[in-house]
């Protein structure tokens, strides 16, 4: 699962579910291809956690919340 939140206003601008099988960050790239994800707020399962994930994620200034990624 894969949700962005616009930071200024809190609302939800997209989710994504991937099957579980899948590694859900081989997808992070193309999606932020698709879409231009800036200002966003991430909330994302573990299935994301890669240091390029952590990169496009933070791209634009958005700090890190969980452990896991701060690890």
């Amino acid at each position: 699962m894969l949700m962005a939140y616009d930071v200024r206003t809190g609302m939800p601008l997209l989710s994504r579910m991937y099957k579980g099988g899948d590694t859900d960050a081989v997808f992070v790239r193309e999606l932020f291809w698709q879409a231009h994800l800036a200002g966003m707020l991430f909330l994302a399962d573990r299935g994301f956690l890669s240091k390029e994930n952590l990169a496009l994620f933070t791209s634009d200034g958005q700090p890190v919340r969980d452990r896991a990624f701060q690890e």
